[in-house]
């Protein structure tokens, strides 16, 4: 759990930053073509050392996604599968995709808001909207909406999870050392 400490404690010192629920926003944009930013895991551990910022994250996360989904949907829209190549030249061959074909198929627009609120990848899901040629109003709409809800609950497990994870007795010193380590932050 050391591991966990580092990144807590590393992340607290910018959470409070004016700026940083902007860099969130630019590294979830990222996330939808780069494809390493860990955009789950920056929303929780920002979460764990800033409850009070759970709003902000939700949101601004929320946009950064969306914008980046919405220019993800465009590129497809308009050079097609070349504009995928980036994903690897056997994305249209993995069961990914034919799982979110399947979904596109039966389920229209509903797929993304499903998709965009799960902790799954979305990058196939968007891409077939805009082969199908779903309307982007609506692509995006439903992407952030299944955004906001997605990272919406994870900010408040994360801020309320230290109280619950406290019952389990083989996690309660580790908890009480981040939370003394984030109050010291806080009092700097």
């Amino acid at each position: 759990m050391k591991w966990l400490h580092r990144i807590i404690h590393r992340t607290g010192h910018y959470v409070r930053k004016p700026w940083y629920p902007i860099l969130l926003s630019l590294l979830a944009l990222a996330d939808m073509f780069v494809l390493i930013v860990p955009t789950d895991g920056l929303v929780v551990t920002s979460a764990i050392s800033e409850p009070k910022r759970g709003i902000a994250l939700t949101f601004w996360s929320s946009v950064g996604s969306t914008l980046g989904a919405v220019l993800l949907f465009t590129a497809v829209s308009h050079y097609g599968m070349p504009a995928l190549q980036w994903m690897g030249p056997d994305l249209p061959q993995s069961s990914a995709w034919h799982r979110a074909e399947g979904w596109i198929q039966s389920y229209g627009i509903g797929a993304v808001l499903l998709t965009s609120a799960l902790p799954i990848i979305c990058h196939p899901i968007l891409a077939l909207a805009a082969l199908a040629r779903l309307p982007l109003t609506q692509v995006a709409v439903a992407m952030l909406i299944g955004r906001l809800f997605k990272y919406g609950l994870y900010c408040w497990l994360a801020s309320h999870s230290p109280k619950l994870l406290m019952r389990f007795k083989p996690l309660q010193h580790e908890i009480q050392e981040v939370q003394e380590d984030l109050r010291d932050q806080r009092l700097e």
